[in-house]
């Protein structure tokens, strides 16, 4: 299995992991971490093919190879998939259960104006309070504790993960009342400036609309089953 990302530092990393069957188990390792300039299907391959010639591990033993829906990946006659299928044909390709659910969600959410804006509504409330220390303490020290004794706070929303989408709108619909409350006291604090008491307002306007509230429980089911689901196939 292999994916890409940029590390702090902008540089594009990418993660090798191998699955692996012994007699009693089954092991799943990361086995590198390698900066990448190119991402074709074939430099990705060439990666893939000197680590296996370190490791001294023959290709022709792979049973199975796991990537996301990318063309880079995934291509026919040019994706990783393909180079690998060339060199072992018993190496079946299967995309990535979690990367095609969260593909779902994506298009579920782009396909519904209402959807796209309750969505951007839930990372300016995150902007917002995330955007000043102060800020974030006022809404922390009015948050409540889940059932395991750690608060739910707004996470900001990522479109590669979306068990941030699902950590958020649970944070929102757990603490509704009590977000309302941190809003309206910043909005009404005459030590804050202008732009703050401004943005709480028109945050807590648009909170307490039904629209919102009913968008809130809506999604925080549907992004509850989606997370679990994914966590159940990885």
């Amino acid at each position: 299995m292999m994916d890409s990302t940029p590390d702090q530092s902008k540089v594009d990393q990418m993660a090798l992991v191998i699955r692996y069957c012994t007699s009693s188990s089954v092991h799943e390792r990361l086995v590198q971490l390698s900066p990448i300039k190119s991402h074709t299907g074939e430099s990705i391959f060439v990666l893939l093919e000197e680590f296996l010639e370190k490791a001294e591990l023959n290709i022709v033993n792979c049973r199975g190879q796991s990537y996301d829906n990318a063309s880079n990946m995934s291509g026919k006659y040019k994706g990783l998939q393909a180079h690998v299928k060339n060199k072992c044909d018993l190496a079946v390709y299967i995309p990535c259960t979690a990367h095609s659910l969260n593909l779902v969600g994506v298009h579920s959410v782009d396909c519904c104006i209402e959807a796209v804006s309750f969505f951007g509504f839930l990372q300016c409330i995150f902007n917002f309070f995330s955007g000043s220390t102060h800020r974030w303490d006022i809404l922390t020290n009015t948050l409540d504790k889940n059932v395991k004794g750690r608060l739910l706070v707004l996470k900001s929303l990522s479109q590669t993960r979306w068990s941030c989408h699902s950590d958020s709108c649970q944070a929102l619909t757990h603490n509704y009342i009590k977000i309302i409350k941190a809003l309206k006291c910043i909005s009404e604090n005459n030590s804050k400036n202008g732009d703050s008491k401004r943005d709480a307002k028109m945050l807590l306007k648009q909170i307490k609309k039904k629209e919102t509230a009913y968008l809130s429980f809506l999604w925080n089911d549907i992004l509850n089953r989606s997370n679990k689901t994914v966590l159940v196939t990885r």
